[in-house]
């Protein structure tokens, strides 16, 4: 799920489900890779599903089980 971090942030599988930073109501700093199979996540993020218990609290890219996970669009 989560990789190598560092100076580049941590990277993920984008076929990761049910984590924060694979969902589309994550508001953290990260971006596809040119692969599309992985995510460059730079730090945590806010949760803006107002149907997750994290609603409006910071989580980290790989907090989860989330039954209330949804895809991002951009690994779709």
């Amino acid at each position: 799920m989560l990789g190598k971090g560092g100076s580049d942030g941590y990277i993920m599988d984008s076929e990761t489900t049910q984590r924060c930073g694979t969902c589309v109501f994550w508001g953290g700093p990260r971006r596809v890779g040119q692969d599309g199979k992985t995510i460059t996540v730079m730090g945590l993020g806010w949760c803006n599903n107002p149907q997750s218990p994290n609603y409006q609290k910071m989580t980290s890219p790989d907090h989860g089980p989330m039954s209330h996970w949804r895809k991002w669009p951009a690994i779709s």
